[in-house]
């Protein structure tokens, strides 16, 4: 294939890669498993600051991986190895993808929120049966880590934070 249609396949910007680059990657991801998919989901996922925080944007073109990729063609029983190994890389890196991948993760696949980092703030208010607008301050207080990606819309907090309230 030309480099434009490996490109334009994997959804991939033209300046990001060029077309040696392109096929190091994908052979390092294969052959050095996991971590060469790892490194590849990682040089694939730009990271920008914007206030603080890293962010994503949901529909840029490197998000074609996850949705074309992981959550379409490798979505089958025979795919589970590549499941599992992104399902860490998430837990491991939360703050290389959107929110709504979070989400998403947590919906179709079974016992993977248990693992997850964070949780929605909305969670832990119910989690702690308090109001939302307690977490809300708990969060304002520093008593909660909170990740928040769109300003108050999109609060995900602690999980491990909210479970020693629990127990306090």
């Amino acid at each position: 294939m030309e480099k434009q249609q490996i490109e334009q396949y994997l959804g991939l910007s033209t300046d990001r890669f060029d077309r040696h680059a392109l096929q190091v990657a994908a052979l390092a991801g294969l052959v050095n498993w996991p971590q060469g998919f790892y490194d590849l989901l990682q040089s694939y996922l730009p990271v920008k600051k914007i206030d603080g925080i890293s962010y994503h944007p949901y529909f840029s073109r490197p998000v074609a991986l996850i949705h074309t990729w992981l959550f379409g063609m490798w979505a089958h029983d025979e795919y589970e190895f590549i499941q599992e190994a992104f399902d860490e890389f998430m837990i491991e890196h939360p703050d290389l993808l959107e929110t709504e991948i979070w989400r998403e993760r947590i919906t179709n696949r079974p016992g993977f929120s248990e693992k997850f980092p964070y949780i929605p703030k909305y969670k832990a208010s119910q989690m702690l049966d308090l109001p939302l607008s307690a977490v809300e301050t708990l969060i304002h207080l520093g008593k909660m880590d909170a990740y928040d990606r769109r300003s108050g819309q999109d609060v995900w907090v602690k999980r491990e934070d909210v479970l020693e309230l629990q127990m306090a």
